[in-house]
């Protein structure tokens, strides 16, 4: 073989190679198995995602509009949400548009510290607390580092995403909290698209579930507390709620002993379905532009 082939040959290669790279960085959802037996499918182009991320005992969740805009909200207990991130994002997209702190106990703060650290974040919404413990303060002097924004979470508030992605902010409904459990400091929202409505509550207990039970909390996911544990997701509350699709985040053999059987039977009183990131691995929702939906799991769904 000559050299002119040899390069040409080289060059090949390298083309089909690239071609497959980009193929797979532009179908980064394909890992999903087939779409969740619900009586509801996806009939309209994706408006936006949502992807419960597997990070073990913890919490983190990635919103994703079909325009790419993106809100973070936590970041669980390590940095394997870089892993998750990279297996929903395209390699390039190194860009948040929100991240969301929505209580500082470690399963939900420590890997924010590597987002922030290898992304660019442009805002930061996180609870207004009284005493700042110390990992919050760490997590604080990173972004001031980078001089991203930092937004205080009050009731009433809304985070936009994008014109038809819009967040509400239904907990906290004070500045300067100082409960004395701080998973009861944490931002509780709800998003609404075409009818469809998805509640994220961090780790609020039934204590906090309490005091929201006045407002439209109705939805049709539910982002369950504490990782399903039994001070979590009251009998009342979930009444009000009345999820068609629950999602509990939760590491596989934790000691917790999260979810609860208590919990699961309260979710089965409901009649939600239960996913869960222990057994079904990341759980991406895509909502469709006429508010059609459909769900997927990088572990399978049943």
């Amino acid at each position: 073989m000559n050299r002119k082939s040899k390069l040409f040959l080289s060059f090949l290669v390298s083309v089909i190679v690239l071609t497959f790279f980009l193929y797979t960085q532009f179908t980064k959802a394909g890992y999903f198995t087939p779409k969740i037996d619900l009586p509801n499918g996806l009939n309209s182009p994706i408006a936006f995602s949502i992807y419960y991320l597997d990070v073990g005992q913890g919490d983190s969740i990635l919103i994703r509009t079909a325009d790419g805009h993106d809100m973070l909200i936590d970041g669980g207990p390590d940095g394997s949400v870089l892993e998750r991130l990279g297996e929903v994002l395209p390699i390039w997209d190194r860009d948040l548009d929100w991240v969301v702190l929505t209580h500082p106990h470690e399963d939900h703060i420590v890997g924010l510290d590597e987002i922030l650290k290898r992304y660019n974040v442009k805002q930061i919404l996180e609870p207004d607390l009284k005493n700042v413990p110390d990992n919050e303060r760490y997590f604080n002097s990173l972004g001031q580092e980078k001089a991203i924004p930092e937004e205080k979470a009050i009731k009433g508030e809304r985070i936009v995403l994008n014109n038809d992605v819009v967040f509400s902010v239904i907990y906290p409904s004070n500045f300067q909290m100082e409960e004395e459990n701080l998973n009861d400091d944490s931002i509780i929202m709800q998003l609404e698209y075409k009818g469809k409505k998805f509640l994220f509550t961090g780790d609020a207990t039934a204590e906090v579930e309490v005091k929201i039970l006045d407002q439209n909390i109705d939805s049709d996911f539910l982002k369950i507390g504490h990782h399903g544990s039994r001070y979590s997701s009251s009998q009342k509350f979930l009444e009000a709620v009345t999820p068609s699709v629950s999602i509990i985040s939760v590491g596989v053999g934790n000691s917790f002993g999260h979810p609860t059987q208590d919990t699961l039977d309260r979710l089965s009183a409901v009649g939600s379905r239960v996913l869960r990131t222990d057994r079904n691995g990341t759980i991406e929702v895509d909502v469709g532009e006429n508010g059609d939906w459909q769900i997927e799991c990088s572990k399978g769904c049943n």
